[in-house]
């Protein structure tokens, strides 16, 4: 029987895709669809959404040296640290999420230092650290942060990314835009509401190289109940001018016993498969994946052991078919979770 390593949140999301192997091998047809299926071409146009992610490390790498400057703004600019869209790689890992988030009421303070308003933070040789400087051009309700090639001595000016607060009465909001090369790289909005028992946080923009823009939303609401706590999560991934799509929700519910549910939902123009899977307190896992809406695998498993992927009759994958599943998982497991692991800039905050 082949089984799959469990590796949480990202595995069972990812593993969504083993259903464009199940009884698709070779050309078939999928089930529901009159169109012949190709695990190969289907490998490439996901690996079309990787691709668009890796065109990006870059602003990954630039925003990660910037880091310094916000992280140092002290708790107001850091506020998002309430609020922890989740990385962990367990489902169960969200419960501390809960209690983290649940652990202080509404701070109603700005979002960023008045001092630091228009104020242009550049590289200093000397000091070996952005220092702010009398230079002109930040916006008035927030910062700038000069980016550079690193790869030269001394660094050579390429961009800048500009932190505003956008905030209103109903929610606490930072927009957060990077430009480098004369082109916008980077471009979202960080949505916050809170009160002594719930929180949420949204997040909402793209990412591009110039040659393809992932458009991408994030989202996390965690409430107090008397018996806990409740966390929803979603996401949804984008590829700007194709026909492809990732979206994800999963609810989780913390009480004397902790329960999960999710759906993950690949679309790929006239094709959908989806995901469902729940876990029970006793940690009992039980899901299917559907092709078009018809069901063209199960997902089985219990407590530690690792979950067991069967097809529609029950039938054990081929060892060409686990192959497929393992390369799946490599192609999508930095690209899919890539916007989450790099929209840390305010330090812990969002990773």
């Amino acid at each position: 029987m082949v089984k799959l390593e469990f590796v949480g949140l990202r595995a069972i999301a990812v593993a969504s895709l083993i259903a464009f192997l199940a009884g698709c091998s070779d050309g078939a047809t999928g089930p529901g669809s009159n169109d012949p299926f190709d695990v190969q071409q289907s490998n490439q146009d996901f690996g079309a959404v990787q691709a668009a992610f890796d065109a990006n490390v870059d602003v990954a790498d630039d925003m990660s040296f910037v880091m310094p400057v916000l992280e140092n703004l002290g708790p107001p600019a850091r506020l998002l640290d309430r609020v922890k869209i989740p990385s962990e790689p367990v489902v169960l890992g969200m419960a501390r999420t809960a209690r983290m988030t649940m652990g202080s009421a509404s701070l109603v303070l700005p979002l960023l230092p008045g001092d630091v308003l228009g104020v242009t933070f550049e590289w200093s040789d000397l000091e070996s650290a952005y220092v702010p400087t009398a230079r002109t051009g930040a916006p008035t309700n927030g910062l700038r942060v000069i980016v550079y090639d690193r790869t030269v001595t001394p660094f050579d000016e390429v961009g800048f990314v500009d932190v505003t607060d956008e905030s209103d009465p109903a929610a606490d909001r930072l927009h957060v835009h990077m430009e480098k090369d004369g082109l916008t790289r980077l471009d979202y909005t960080v949505a916050l509401t809170q009160s002594t028992s719930s929180a949420s946080a949204a997040i909402s923009g793209f990412i591009t190289d110039g040659l393809q823009r992932v458009d991408f939303e994030v989202s996390e609401s965690a409430e107090q109940t008397a018996s806990g706590a409740t966390i929803e999560v979603g996401y949804s991934l984008s590829l700007a001018g194709q026909p492809l799509s990732v979206s994800f929700t999963s609810t989780v519910n913390i009480g004397e016993f902790i329960t999960a549910g999710l759906t993950t939902t690949f679309v790929n123009g006239a094709n959908t498969l989806v995901l469902d899977m729940s876990q029970d307190a006793a940690g009992t896992l039980d899901g299917t994946v559907t092709w078009n809406g018809d069901v063209v695998m199960t997902i089985t498993g219990s407590g530690e052991a690792e979950p067991i992927f069967l097809g529609p009759e029950g039938e054990e994958l081929t060892v060409a078919e686990a192959q497929a599943i393992a390369e799946m998982f490599e192609l999508t497991e930095e690209g899919l979770f890539f916007l989450l692991a790099n929209l840390a800039f305010l330090g812990s905050g969002l990773a």
